[in-house]
């Protein structure tokens, strides 16, 4: 008993040693991924099932659309927020004020852009446009861009649970309203949108209500002297920021927009089933981003802990994708059906694109901490102004070329992007 109780000692400390040279928050919101992971997963297949390759494509596509008005409008709300409120310690006020003012803006142009997108969308043709769709996707801009808006501020309070809960809300309200709708015989793509934007409102109240819960409204929303120098900060950072966070590849999902517009849904719907399989490496980047930028804008740990996390998330991205490939071009036909199939290679690709992607996410990350999003929007824009093109040159070519452009692009992009670090982190340290 004696011994038992030594070993379940040691294995405690042990586990305590581990968890503290985690930065916090890293393992609930990688658990948190997870879950959403598996959740959206059984929603792709379930809706695979039902639509088709062609039905699968529809959906992707006004999905995607609908991100991209976001990220126009959003503007980078969220990793603002939470540079600028993780500077000062964390300390939520003056931050929810100024964030709701400008989140207010970032509303009305979201609107605006939902009709724009709506319009674009309805020109191409191929994707259908209807009352439901067009109600669905304004609710999934203004939804989605108040809890970016809100959870930089969850991030910067260190409120990971919240943060948490409301990245599963998403998925398992989504899954439940699938079954659901299936079960009264709405089966259309614009009924599985409509899903998407109710679980995002739910997602939204959600948000509101972990902000909120154990403070005062009237507290965090009163405008105060320091209110208008955070407004003044916010909108500087956001004015420097801006161009990188809404021409990101990765954010306007480049690739698959562009395969949409000219090869159609059915091309589209076997690409975006090879996307979600690659979203099991990709999601390193999202929930390392959660926790990783109020971290690295801590001056105080952003080259100890900062770096650590950042090995370790690049690590586990490559490990994650080594089985993929292989397992991912037998799995896809059986689970999704045969009219999903893809080939081996362009399962390989996919994945080492998403691999890169986690890397080059990271260093974007950890420019921004170091106050150079003026940089990174730079940066942007020059891959933009080379992607975009190849990309309508090699989408009509198949999907293993698009496929292969992306994992060079993202490679080159990285380069650069570590590069730029790289010299900045040695001026830092000549300077000292």
């Amino acid at each position: 008993m004696v011994k038992l109780s030594e070993h379940a000692s040691r294995a405690a400390q042990s586990s305590t040693r581990f968890s503290r040279r985690l930065p916090e928050g890293l393992l609930s919101t990688y658990a948190a991924m997870v879950s959403t992971l598996v959740l959206n997963l059984f929603g792709g297949v379930l809706v695979a099932r039902l639509l088709g390759a062609g039905g699968r494509g529809e959906l992707a596509f006004q999905v995607q659309a609908s991100a991209v008005a976001v990220a126009l409008c959003s503007a980078g709300l969220s990793q603002s927020v939470t540079v600028l409120s993780s500077r000062g310690g964390g300390a939520l006020p003056p931050w929810p004020r100024a964030s709701a003012e400008v989140t207010a803006c970032s509303l009305g142009l979201g609107i605006f852009a939902s009709f724009a997108a709506l319009f674009a969308i309805s020109n191409a043709g191929s994707y259908p446009v209807n009352s439901t769709v067009c109600i669905a996707f304004i609710l999934i801009v203004s939804s989605t861009i108040i809890v970016q808006s809100v959870s930089g501020l969850l991030r910067a309070a260190s409120k990971f649970i919240w943060l948490s809960a409301v990245l599963i809300s998403v998925p398992a309200t989504y899954v439940l309203l699938l079954v659901s709708f299936v079960e009264i015989g709405a089966t259309s793509s614009s009924d599985f949108l409509l899903c998407n934007a109710l679980a995002s409102t739910l997602a939204m109240s959600l948000a509101l209500l972990g902000l909120f819960r154990g403070q005062d409204h009237r507290f965090l929303l009163k405008r105060d002297a320091a209110t208008s120098p955070a407004e003044k900060k916010l909108i500087s950072y956001l004015g420097r920021s801006y161009v990188g966070s809404i021409v990101s590849v990765d954010t306007l999902q480049l690739d698959a927009l562009v395969l949409g517009v000219v090869a159609g849904p059915v091309a589209l719907g076997v690409y975006s089933v090879s996307l979600a399989v690659a979203s099991l490496v990709k999601f390193q980047s999202t929930a390392a981003n959660l926790v990783l930028l109020p971290l690295l804008a801590r001056a105080d740990s952003r080259h100890l802990d900062g770096r650590r996390a950042v090995k370790m998330v690049r690590a586990v991205a490559v490990v994650t994708a080594l089985p993929l490939a292989p397992a991912g071009a037998w799995l896809i036909p059986v689970v999704y059906g045969t009219d999903f199939r893809p080939s081996i290679l362009l399962m390989f690709l996919v994945l080492l694109s998403a691999t890169l992607s986690v890397s080059r996410n990271v260093a974007a990350d950890q420019l921004k901490a170091m106050d150079r999003p003026g940089a990174v929007s730079v940066i942007e824009i020059f891959a933009l102004a080379i992607t975009f093109p190849t990309f309508f040159i090699v989408a009509s070519q198949g999907l293993d070329f698009l496929a292969l452009a992306s994992a060079v692009l993202q490679a080159v992009h990285l380069f650069v992007l570590a590069a730029l670090r790289t010299t900045i982190e040695k001026r830092s340290d000549a300077k000292l």
